[in-house]
């Protein structure tokens, strides 16, 4: 969890992991419910709190979803090959 100083309304909650042989037992849900209680003892400005997760992550979608977080942005990383790329580079003009 972490603020920045010059916007303590706006808290953004990182990574919540927990190891495979213990998923399953609602730890995610602990964790990001008990760090959500600290911040607001340790930073009582704090309305809104922002979090990322992976469309892929089900367990950690229904965790913010109890938790009543809801949709605020969404992005999509690409990826490629180098060479993959560089390949379909021949022939095209990406620019006029």
């Amino acid at each position: 969890m972490s603020w920045r100083p010059a916007q303590p309304g706006i808290v953004s909650q990182g990574n919540t992991g927990v190891r495979p042989e213990h998923r399953g037992h609602g730890l995610g849900g602990w964790l990001r419910a008990a760090n959500i209680r600290e911040v607001q003892r340790l930073n009582p400005h704090a309305t809104e709190i922002r979090t990322q997760n992976a469309d892929s992550n089900g367990p950690m979608l229904k965790v913010n979803g109890a938790l009543g977080f809801q949709p605020f942005l969404a992005f999509m990383v690409w990826q490629g090959n180098v060479a993959d790329v560089l390949d379909s580079l021949d022939g095209h003009s990406l620019w006029p």
